[in-house]
């Protein structure tokens, strides 16, 4: 990822990030779902549906956590910045 912020231009990005974390980021969900149907094979619709809300519901559920890693307190952002976004205090 570092490395694809110091490309000069899209296509050195396109190639240090795009291509791999979106193939990283499915590659997870293929042995399941072929494991899935593979042992019920008169539901494969069900099966892929229940891997792919696994993960969404995974990652739901991780977020929350970071959350509150992030923001233990749950402070809300405050300062209204000249591009008419909210900041939190001193981040301006």
């Amino acid at each position: 990822m570092a490395c694809s912020g110091l490309t000069g231009n899209f296509w050195g990005f396109f190639c240090l990030y795009a291509i791999p974390f979106g193939t990283l980021g499915g590659v997870p969900f293929l042995m399941p779902m072929y494991l899935g149907k593979l042992h019920f094979p008169n539901n494969k619709g069900l099966i892929s549906g229940i891997c792919l809300a696994g993960g969404g519901f995974g990652a739901f559920i991780y977020s929350l956590f970071i959350f509150a890693i992030v923001n233990p307190d749950n402070k809300k952002p405050s300062e209204l910045g000249s591009d008419g976004n909210y900041y939190f205090a001193g981040e301006t």
